[in-house]
């Protein structure tokens, strides 16, 4: 949302298609690996914490610390591929980096039996299924700031883009001492 408000819709859809494709990512993963990733996630999932609180700090101080761009976010036409692009990845690799993602995944499938039941079918009707849930909803949360970003003033997006930072610095704390633990 906080993209969306500052970048505009376009850059606010290409960030919620890279939560989506990372959703299902892990959960093709926790679908057709669900006993041999858990003994690899488990192995490797304080170096998964440890970079993904990294990365959410940089990205809440580079939030927290800039201005958003209120005159090019207001100006219509379509953004820069890379923009684009760059959204897309970085959110990619932001939801690829939340140990809790994987963990929820795998939880939710290893309840259902997906896995156990051996029938690729249902397990690929289920990641099918969490990457349009995943997109309908984050698009829907693109519309929305989409939305709203015409009838807020300038100083009110930089208090969201303060309180962004605020809590994603918040977030990359708590994933450090879940890591530390």
């Amino acid at each position: 949302m906080q993209r969306t408000l500052a970048e505009g819709l376009a850059v606010g859809l290409a960030c919620g298609l890279g939560t989506a494709v990372a959703d299902a990512l892990y959960a093709l993963l926790a679908a057709f690996g669900l006993v041999a990733a858990s003994g690899l996630l488990e192995e490797i999932s304080w170096w998964v914490g440890l970079a993904g609180a990294g990365f959410l700090a940089w990205l809440g101080l580079r939030i927290l610390l800039s201005r958003p761009a209120v005159a090019a976010a207001r100006a219509e036409g379509p953004p820069a591929q890379g923009r684009l692009l760059g959204a897309f990845l970085t959110t990619t690799l932001l939801t690829l980096s939340n140990p809790l993602t994987i963990v929820s995944f795998l939880a939710v499938f290893a309840s259902l039996g997906v896995a156990a039941s051996g029938a690729p079918g249902a397990a690929t009707t289920v990641v099918l299924g969490v990457l349009l849930g995943s997109l309908a909803w984050q698009w829907g949360l693109a519309l929305a700031a989409g939305l709203a970003r015409r009838w807020l003033a300038a100083g009110l997006l930089v208090w969201i883009n303060r309180a962004s930072g605020v809590f994603l610095l918040g977030f990359a704390g708590w994933l450090l001492w879940r890591a530390a633990g």
